[in-house]
C-alpha cells in the first residue's frame, strides 16, 4: 500500500540510549495532542505471505491487541470505548492507496524488511487525512560480537550484522504500543530512570527482545487514556490536555 504525506513520526527502539532529564519529579506522560472524535476503525493489512507466513497470526495478535485496550478502558469507565477492526489481506490491498480506505481511522501495517537501525515499530499520524499509520516490525537485524579464543590475536573478534525474525510475543508488545500511540499518547518517561521502568508502562519507549517478555497495557496505560478522553470514551465530553501530563504516586494522571 503506498502512503500520502505522514506527519509526527514516532519510534519505538530496543534499547535505552540517554537517560531524559526532566525538571518533573513524578513520572509522566506525554501526549501526541490528537485524538478520535469517534469509535475509530483499525484496519489492519496482512504482510505478503510469501514474505511473511505468519500473517494469520500476525492479524489474530492485531486484534487481540486492540481487544486488550478495550476491555481494559471499558472495566475502567464502562464508557464507549469500542475499537473495531477490519482485516484485508494482501492482495487485497497491496495495489491501493489509503484513499481506497476511507472508513479506517488507523492502519496497522507489518515491515518484513528487516529493520538496521533497532525500530521496532512507528506511529505518523496524516492529519490532512485524519488517520494513523502503523508501522509493526516482523524482522530485525542487530550486530553479534563474537569472541574466538585460541585464534590469533587478529583473527580472534568476529563482527556480523545477523538477521532474525521477531518472535510473535515481541510482536504483538509492540503493536500494543503502536496502538496506544493512536490513541493520543506519546510515550511515558520515567523519573528517576530505573530498572523497573520498563515494566510500569506499554508506552515505555524501549523494550527488551528475544527474552520472553509478554508486557501487559498497565494501569497507568488506561488512566492516560480516560484522561485524554473523559470517562465516556470516545463520545464523550473531555477537557484539553496538555502536552506534559503527571502520573502522580496517586495512580492519578494530570
Amino acid at each position: 500500500m503506498r502512503l500520502a504525506l505522514i506527519v509526527i513520526p514516532i519510534l519505538f527502539l530496543i534499547l535505552i540510549t540517554s537517560s531524559v532529564q526532566s525538571a518533573f519529579a513524578f513520572d509522566y506522560f506525554k501526549t501526541m495532542g490528537t485524538m478520535y472524535s469517534t469509535n475509530p476503525v483499525y484496519c489492519i493489512m496482512e504482510p505478503d505471505p510469501e514474505v511473511e507466513p505468519r500473517y494469520e497470526y500476525l492479524r489474530e495478535i492485531a486484534i487481540n491487541s486492540l481487544a486488550e485496550w478495550q476491555y481494559k478502558l471499558e472495566k475502567k469507565t464502562n464508557g464507549y470505548w469500542n475499537l473495531y477492526h477490519q482485516s484485508y489481506s494482501f492482495e487485497q490491498h497491496s495495489t491501493r492507496t489509503t484513499e481506497d480506505f476511507k472508513q479506517c481511522n488507523a492502519f496497522i501495517n507489518f515491515i518484513s524488511e528487516p529493520s538496521k537501525d533497532g525500530t521496532l515499530g512507528s506511529a505518523s499520524a496524516n492529519l490532512e487525512q485524519d488517520y494513523y499509520w502503523l508501522e509493526i516490525q516482523t524482522q530485525i537485524s542487530h550486530r553479534k560480537i563474537s569472541i574466538n579464543l585460541g585464534e590469533a590475536w587478529e583473527n580472534r573478534v568476529s563482527n556480523m550484522v545477523i538477521d532474525e525474525t521477531l518472535p510473535l510475543y515481541d510482536i504483538r508488545n509492540t503493536i500494543l504500543h503502536e496502538i496506544g500511540h493512536s490513541l493520543g499518547v506519546e510515550h511515558f518517561y520515567c523519573m528517576p530512570m530505573t530498572e523497573n521502568c520498563i515494566d510500569k508502562s506499554i508506552m515505555f519507549g524501549s523494550i527488551s527482545t528475544f527474552k520472553g517478555i509478554i508486557k501487559p497495557v498497565t494501569e497507568l496505560d488506561i488512566n492516560m487514556v480516560v484522561r485524554i478522553y473523559g470517562d465516556d470514551g470516545f463520545l464523550g465530553y473531555h477537557t484539553p490536555v496538555s502536552l506534559y501530563c503527571l502520573a502522580l504516586p496517586s495512580g492519578r494522571v494530570c
